[in-house]
Formats: structure tokens, C-alpha cells, sequence
């Protein structure tokens, strides 16, 4: 049993649930995810992406290849992403910066206000601004922050709505914590006709050979299904061709598992993404370069989320600890047939070619 990763797993909720007093929900979460873990290997976020089909999940766990397996694969990088000085979203930003790729604005601000990166903050396009953690995952403390004029500013959090200063309401908003402020980016107007401006990610897994080519493993369409604003609450996953960039068919299980909104998604099935392979090379691109510059060998596998906003195809953030089981759920049913080749893409580089 790797206890470490066990410990991380079902606790890594409860301290947010503790200070919000809700000692009874931590219990059930804590008990809820340790088991799951121990019966079946699965992280929290998994085990509600196969809520409906444990129980194939669980008769073929042996051979697949999930979040247990990468969490394990990526330990023995931690130095080398370290070294490299790539952690957070800011340090991302600033890759992309010196590398040429594409990405969006992004100002960095810690503990202690930075004067001069609220001042830097002001000047960015758009009356709302979209402000999240430069380290952490699962849109834990996102917030929008929105121009009142006069120097005043309201931070919509999820649990609460301040106004005032800008460099006292981020100092304020996850104290200790540094954060990246982006704009808030919308479709391209192609993209927007049939999936709407609420910006739709393209979540893709790149792999490096022995003999330096990059390829992309697998391109997914993550479409956001409501206009909740930055990060809406329903989605629909699916898998992008590499021929043509249409989204996956829904088949009719699928579509009598997703009940009253089957007929939005079905809408969405083959719809295509014009820029997909230009998004495609956008990451193959960057983790080229990554890799170019790199002081040591980093994990083989990168997934990127990439989006093709109204500025054109850009990468959003880059993800060591990718999430996999994305890749298998999507809109068109369960489909495991990816999983041989990210564990072969990650115990040998070469087989991604």
C-alpha cells in the first residue's frame, strides 16, 4: 500500500471543509475517498467520472493506467521540475513568454500587495479579470474581479463578494497564497456559433521519444454546457478526432445516461474544431522547447489545456499531474483502448512515436 499517496488522497479535502465548520462532511469525505483508494485505486476525482461503471472499472483495474499510476510515475521528477523552475502558473507564464508560445496575459502577485503588479493588474483588457492560485488544481479559489471604477473593484468568490481596493481585496483573498490574474477569455467567434463564449478547453497529452520528436497521445474537447463565468459548472468531454478535429458521436447509451441535457450534447457531437491540429502543434511545440531547456530529463508525458480564444489558438496551462480519467469518460461512453498507450508513452518514450 503507498500510504503517503493513501494519506494525500482522502485528507487532501478536509482542511478547506474544517474551516468552513463542516466537521461531519470532512469525516464522510476522508472515509468516502480512503475507500475508494484501497478497493478500486481510484482518486476522488475519478471515482465520480466512473460513478455509473465501477464495477467495469474495477474488473479491468489491474491493467489500466490512472491517476494512482501517474501520481507514481511523476515522483521521480519532482526534482528535475524543481530545477527547472516550473511549478506554478506564473512560472508557466513566463516559460511561454521566453519561448515564444502563445499564452495569456498573466501577472503574478504574492503575499504582501506587489505595488507595482496591481498597478500592472489595472492595465490589463476587460472589465472583469479572472484571478486564481499560481499553484493548485480543481479551480480551488478562483475568483473574478470586476472594475467598479474609481480605483474600486468587487472580487466574486464562490463563497463571498467583497469590494474595495484591488491590492487589499487579492492580499485578502487566499492570505499567503501568490496568485496570477489573466483577462477572461472568450471563444473564437467560429468556435463561439456552436459551443457559445464561455471558453471551451482543448486538453491535450503530449509525449517525447527517445529521439527528441514529440507526438500528441490523445486531444479532448472539454465544453462547457452553461455560461457561468470564468469557470462554468457543467461540461461535456469529448475526444477530438486527429484526422479532421470533429467531436466524438454520443451513442445511445450515453445519451439515456445524460437524461435532459443528451439533446445539448448530441448537438455538440461533430461539431468541429477548426484549429485543432494548430492547437496540437502548439503544445508538441512548447514541449519541445520544455524539454530543450531543461537543466535535467523531465517526465516523458505533459498534458496541456489549450483553447482557441478570440486571439487566436493558445495554451492556458500546463499539467505534470495530468488528469486521466478524462480521457477515458467522455460524451461517446467509457473507452479504455487510450490507456496501453499512456503507460507505454510513460515507461518508454520511444513507443510514442
Amino acid at each position: 500500500m503507498d500510504w503517503g499517496l493513501l494519506a494525500r488522497v482522502a485528507l487532501g479535502p478536509a482542511p478547506a471543509l474544517l474551516r468552513r465548520g463542516r466537521v461531519d462532511l470532512a469525516a464522510v469525505r476522508v472515509v468516502g475517498n480512503a475507500h475508494a483508494f484501497v478497493t478500486d485505486g481510484l482518486v476522488p476525482s475519478e471515482t465520480r467520472l466512473f460513478a455509473d461503471d465501477r464495477a467495469a472499472v474495477r474488473a479491468r483495474r489491474a491493467g489500466l493506467y490512472l491517476q494512482r499510476e501517474h501520481r507514481r510515475h511523476l515522483r521521480p521528477f519532482g526534482a528535475a521540475i524543481e530545477a527547472h523552475g516550473l511549478r506554478g502558473k506564473h512560472d508557466f507564464a513566463r516559460f511561454c513568454a521566453q519561448s515564444g508560445v502563445p499564452h495569456p496575459p498573466t501577472i503574478g502577485i504574492g503575499p504582501g500587495g506587489e505595488p507595482e503588479a496591481v498597478a500592472k493588474i489595472e492595465t490589463l483588457p476587460g472589465e472583469s479579470l479572472f484571478v486564481k492560485p499560481a499553484f493548485g488544481a480543481r479551480s480551488h479559489g478562483v475568483a473574478v474581479a470586476r472594475r467598479l471604477g474609481a480605483g474600486r473593484w468587487r472580487l466574486v468568490a464562490r463563497d463571498r463578494v467583497r469590494e474595495g481596493d484591488l491590492g487589499v481585496l487579492l492580499e485578502a483573498h487566499l492570505p499567503g497564497e501568490r496568485l496570477v490574474v489573466q483577462p477572461i477569455l472568450v471563444n473564437a467567434p467560429a468556435l463561439a456559433l456552436w459551443a457559445g463564449d464561455a471558453l471551451a478547453i482543448v486538453r491535450i497529452v503530449t509525449a517525447i521519444a527517445a529521439d527528441g520528436t514529440v507526438r500528441t497521445l490523445s486531444t479532448l474537447a472539454h465544453v462547457p454546457l452553461d455560461t457561468v463565468q470564468p469557470l462554468p459548472q457543467t461540461w461535456a468531454h469529448f475526444p477530438i478526432s486527429p484526422v479532421d478535429g470533429t467531436l466524438s458521436p454520443l451513442d445511445a447509451v450515453e445519451r439515456e445516461r445524460m437524461g435532459v441535457i443528451s439533446t445539448r450534447v448530441a448537438a455538440l457531437a461533430g461539431r468541429r474544431i477548426e484549429t485543432a491540429a494548430a492547437l496540437r502543434g502548439v503544445a508538441e511545440t512548447a514541449h519541445a522547447r520544455l524539454v530543450a531547456a531543461a537543466p535535467c530529463r523531465l517526465p516523458p508525458t505533459i498534458g496541456w489545456d489549450a483553447a482557441w480564444s478570440s486571439d487566436g489558438p493558445m495554451l492556458i496551462e500546463l499539467n505534470w499531474n495530468w488528469a486521466v480519467a478524462p480521457h477515458y469518460r467522455n460524451a461517446a461512453g467509457l473507452d479504455f483502448r487510450l490507456s496501453p498507450r499512456f503507460a507505454s508513452a510513460v515507461h518508454s518514450p520511444e513507443s510514442a512515436t
